[in-house]
């Protein structure tokens, strides 16, 4: 799942590290304070990178914490007791125990791959046959958030963002995704169905022995049911994401799969603790994060924007990471980390705009009769440490509604009001099922009908059993 040289250069670099420090003390530095004071301050930094870790990405990845706590705690053990009983020349061992510990948690997360093999199936759909056959581009920001919550929640009137999809695109009311978080959420959009992901998604985990995250649909490892009726419609297929977070090479199930290159495990982390993680490895090979993700979220942009240039019917879905979420460790009750995140937020979504706008522009000039899907993959997050009996209507509106809507304004009017005279929401599978529908003349792509909508337990968001319509947390 996560690139080979990230795994490499993580390890070097903390094993480097820490084998010149156990140099120096060694060979160099003669006196106890000195020798103490060292292996304090690299344990500390040890310290510093689990607890930054265990926040912001790694909560439900214990074995990662323990590998580091394990080395710190050795490092301590070393500084304060070892070095008076046992010589230094002793302190090898102890040392070379750490960094063997730490590279143990490092390889539970970062050393796992691809799925070898495909999983789940596509007996879901019928083969159902397009009367149009426009090209056509989904397209995810993380974490976007509709206008009206962005005020309930964040304080926010508008964006330049919203401001550019109000006048581009026919925007959706109480729109909501199916699934948190971005695998989910994506995930269940090329299943075509909730109940049909979650079925994949149980399999490989129990027979990868949780080994592998979920199907890994995006980068076409295991058959997606849209994938394969768009092909059977003569569509070829594409998707694009930043780094290998989907995946580190292209499947049998997808024409096309474009990565661009940012290193994954820096690219999860959020900016205020990148300097401290994984001994300074996302510190010495990022530069400027936000220079340099930007620089590869326009080649993403452009990379499916190609889809233009090729023969025949295309489909192109890509993600971008921005305007992002709300780390582990947020509290919503907490005024500076709100007021910083929300500064954040604010500015990440003007580049979010800037990369909008670079499509748009490509589909006026190359594409003008191409469909354009944009949706956020789940909410802000703010919601972070609230538990769902506490505020349900915060915890599902900041999770699962987000921005969502239609380019050109006036492409499938008559299925998406069809959807809205059923019900008074719509979900990113409704809107995928009513832009199929649009292109086969009314057609259902599914066997069996998606029926009553519920927020299940996707995530940990709403615990299991709670099962609650949509339609109780209507935001608009």
């Amino acid at each position: 799942m996560f690139s080979e040289s990230d795994l490499v250069g993580i390890l070097a670099l903390g094993g480097a590290t820490n084998v010149a420090v156990l140099l120096a003390v060694l060979f160099c530095v003669r006196r106890m304070w000195v020798v103490n004071a060292l292996f304090s301050i690299v344990a500390v930094f040890g310290v510093a990178n689990a607890h930054a870790m265990h926040t912001d990405l790694f909560l439900d990845q214990p074995m990662v914490v323990v590998g580091l706590l394990a080395g710190a705690g050795l490092a301590l053990f070393v500084a304060f007791g070892a070095i008076d009983t046992l010589g230094s020349r002793w302190l090898a061992l102890p040392v070379l125990m750490s960094i063997a510990a730490c590279s143990w948690g490092g390889y539970q997360i970062w050393g796992r791959s691809d799925v070898v093999v495909a999983f789940g199936d596509t007996s879901n759909i019928r083969d159902v046959v397009f009367q149009h056959r426009p090209n056509l581009y989904f397209v995810s920001f993380d974490a976007l958030a509709p206008r009206v919550l962005l005020r309930k929640y964040m304080g926010l009137e508008t964006t330049p963002f919203h401001e550019l999809f109000e006048t581009r695109f026919r925007r959706f009311e109480n729109f909501f995704v199916d699934a948190v978080s971005t695998r989910y959420s994506l995930g269940t959009l090329l299943a075509l169905d909730e109940r049909h992901y979650a079925t994949m998604w149980r399999e490989v985990r129990a027979k990868t022995d949780n080994r592998a995250w979920d199907p890994m649909l995006f980068s076409g490892q295991s058959p997606s049911p849209l994938f394969r009726l768009l092909k059977n419609n003569g569509y070829e297929t594409a998707t694009a994401y930043e780094d290998e977070f989907f995946g580190k090479r292209k499947g049998a199930f997808v024409d096309h799969y474009y990565t661009g290159g940012r290193h994954v495990v820096c690219g999860l982390l959020d900016e205020h603790i990148r300097a401290v993680s994984f001994w300074g490895h996302c510190l010495a090979t990022s530069g400027d994060p936000s220079n340099q993700g930007h620089e590869v979220r326009q080649r993403v942009i452009d990379s499916i924007g190609e889809a233009a240039f090729r023969d025949g019917p295309q489909f192109a879905m890509a993600h971008l990471y921005t305007p992002g979420h709300a780390d582990r460790s947020f509290r919503y009750s907490d005024n500076d980390q709100l007021e910083r995140f929300r500064a954040t937020y604010l500015s990440r979504l003007g580049e979010a705009s800037a990369l909008l706008s670079r499509l748009l522009a490509h589909l006026d000039a190359n594409d003008p009769d191409a469909i354009l899907l944009v949706y956020g993959d789940h909410g802000a997050y703010l919601s972070n440490g609230v538990a769902f009996a506490d505020a349900p209507e915060f915890v599902v509106q900041d999770h699962y509604g987000v921005l969502g809507g239609v380019h050109p304004p006036t492409a499938c009017q008559d299925e998406f009001d069809a959807t809205y005279a059923r019900q008074a929401y719509m979900t990113l599978l409704d809107a995928t099922l009513a832009v199929l529908r649009c292109l086969s003349g009314g057609q259902s792509a599914l066997r069996v009908s998606l029926g009553s909508r519920v927020i299940g337990d996707w995530h940990g968001v709403v615990p299991g059993g709670n099962f609650r319509p949509y339609s109780e947390f209507l935001y608009e």
